[in-house]
């Protein structure tokens, strides 16, 4: 007696034959050899996808799992920063060639990258576009609670 599987996309009643076995398991996969393959040709080509950020359908920046405005919103969040001020962080970083504004290392949103008070919050500082500078975590976590201010043209209304 052939034993028989039914198929859980197409829901036929196949032999086992029509089933593909699973790697280092016992038994069959629960999808027959045709739906299979055509499951695993439209992953084949959403594998574009895996380079798109989690939140959005922008390209992710390399070593990231988020586009760059994404990335800076996160960044945002944790440093209690307004949304509002991403455009104008995003263009700060994009004129800076994504660097860090005192050692000139590149900067990975997600991974190395962190917004910083010029005048830190435990200070009286305030979270408006003057007072916030991109850092590297390296530059970031040695300032401390220290005024220092790393941004060229500094001054009022550098931005």
């Amino acid at each position: 007696m052939v034993e028989t599987y039914t198929c859980c996309v197409c829901k036929e009643e196949k032999s086992v034959t029509e089933f593909y076995s699973r790697n280092n398991k016992r038994g069959f996969r629960s999808e027959c050899k045709p739906c299979f393959n055509q499951i695993d040709r439209k992953r084949r080509k959403n594998k574009l996808a895996a380079n798109t950020c989690h939140y959005c359908s922008e390209q992710r920046i390399k070593g990231s799992s988020y586009c760059l405005f994404h990335s800076v919103k996160l960044n945002c969040r944790q440093s209690n920063i307004p949304e509002s001020l991403i455009p104008e962080l995003i263009l700060k970083l994009q004129e800076q060639n994504y660097s860090c504004f005192y050692t000139g290392r590149l900067l990975i949103p997600g991974n190395n990258l962190t917004i910083d008070h010029v005048i830190p919050v435990s200070k009286g500082g305030t979270s408006n576009i003057g007072n916030i500078q991109p850092l590297c975590q390296a530059c970031n976590s040695s300032k401390h609670d220290r005024i220092i201010d790393y941004l060229p043209n500094k001054g009022v209304g550098r931005w």
